[in-house]
């Protein structure tokens, strides 16, 4: 019982790194709409470029043209060429992909805590089963199911008998009909 109650606390953490994890993520695709809706409006936009590779060495001041057309990372190394509105719609979708898999996991904790709480009041309220056993009862039954089983079996196999010769009895009378339905053929055939 212990065991399961440490197994349901690691199982209710990783749930809840999970779900920050997917509300972080949340988080990020609606800033990422809001930025896109702002490109959506405008042909360009100004911003500042940096110039050397490490981004914080400098900057200067540039324009965004064609801020309609974005490349939008699909996942596991696929982009996709789209309109900020189209990339706005991918926005969507994805956060009400995420809103579902919080929702799932919100309900695997409940459940869960539900288990566990029920668990918790099984083991104080724990009660042993106690039956009575005596090995002379258990003798008795033991001869009495014994007896049983040899007198089934003893039934099942005078069945069988029974059944085998009445096929023995049936084949050869079927036999004699027809050898005697051959003999009247030849005789009707010979005259």
């Amino acid at each position: 019982m212990q065991d399961y109650a440490r197994y349901v606390n690691s199982i209710q953490r990783e749930n809840k790194q999970y779900i920050e994890k997917l509300e972080n993520a949340k988080k990020e695709y609606e800033c990422m709409k809001t930025k896109l809706e702002t490109f959506r409006d405008k042909i360009s936009i100004d911003l500042m470029v940096p110039v050397a590779n490490n981004a914080q060495l400098a900057f200067l001041e540039g324009t965004a043209i064609h801020t309609n057309e974005l490349l939008v990372a699909l996942g596991s190394n696929y982009f996709a060429k789209m309109t900020a509105k189209d990339a706005i719609d991918f926005c969507n979708r994805k956060c009400t992909v995420i809103e579902q898999r919080i929702s799932e996991y919100e309900t695997q904790n409940k459940m869960l805590m539900e288990r566990s709480s029920w668990l918790n009041s099984q083991m104080l309220s724990e009660t042993e089963i106690v039956e009575e056993y005596k090995e002379e009862q258990e003798v008795m039954w033991r001869q009495k199911h014994k007896e049983h089983i040899k007198n089934m079996k003893q039934q099942e196999a005078e069945e069988r008998n029974k059944l085998n010769e009445k096929s023995d009895d049936y084949y050869f009378s079927r036999l004699d009909e027809l050898e005697l339905e051959e003999s009247l053929s030849e005789l009707n055939t010979g005259s």
